[in-house]
């Protein structure tokens, strides 16, 4: 039996993003994707998401959620054979484990299955995010969620990235910020050369601003 007070978060979870994205398993907290939720509502008509490391689909669902009304365009970036949860060789404590970090296995089926009510409006890109440039991503991003590849040379090309294709209105989140060590790395080199601004942490979902 659940403790009742996850029941409640959960409860909580549903009545604002609704039960449907909740059902997908994910490693985000309820906070978290509260967070990614009432951010992906605040998007300018319009504009698109970008999403680089999907899994099995929990985030872009819950960002397709958010923007219903009128339709988001969705674009993921992934290889879909659970290739971002490796380990950094200089890995510590601030390290998060998993039975399958490391392991490839392909997610892609689970992803489709339970991205099918987004058909239409999702463009799927199956590669490496290393190897996707400005050009294959669309001009008007209003958010850029990065959650893919946690080693920190992985996470400062997809922070590149990000920042070649967003305005300084773009709202980029970077997920696994003080969990993972290279991803704490990056984003906090980034601020401190005044690339990015840390402007609100939401348990390890970094909101960053793009200074003007």
């Amino acid at each position: 039996m659940q403790p009742i007070g996850a029941i409640l978060q959960h409860l909580y979870a549903a009545r604002i993003i609704g039960a449907g994205p909740l059902r997908i398993p994910t490693h985000m907290s309820y906070r978290e994707r509260i967070s990614l939720f009432r951010t992906a509502k605040q998007i300018p008509k319009g504009s698109s998401i970008v999403e680089i490391g999907s899994w099995i689909g929990a985030s872009i669902s819950i960002m397709g959620a958010a923007t219903e009304s009128p339709p988001a365009p969705l674009v993921c970036i992934d290889t879909w054979m659970n290739e971002g949860m490796s380990v950094d060789p200089g890995s510590g404590p601030l390290d998060k484990k998993s039975s399958h970090m490391g392991e490839k296995l392909s997610t892609y089926e689970a992803f489709q299955k339970n991205t099918a009510p987004l058909e239409g409006r999702l463009t799927k890109i199956r590669a490496d995010s290393t190897r996707v440039s400005a050009a294959d991503l669309p001009k008007n991003i209003g958010l850029f969620f990065i959650d893919g590849d946690h080693s920190y040379d992985a996470c400062k090309k997809d922070l590149d990235l990000a920042l070649a294709v967003s305005g300084n209105d773009t709202h980029v989140l970077c997920h696994d910020f003080g969990v993972h060590r290279g991803v704490t790395d990056a984003v906090c080199e980034y601020h401190a050369a005044g690339k990015v601004i840390l402007h609100k942490l939401v348990d390890s979902l970094a909101h960053l601003a793009i200074p003007a």
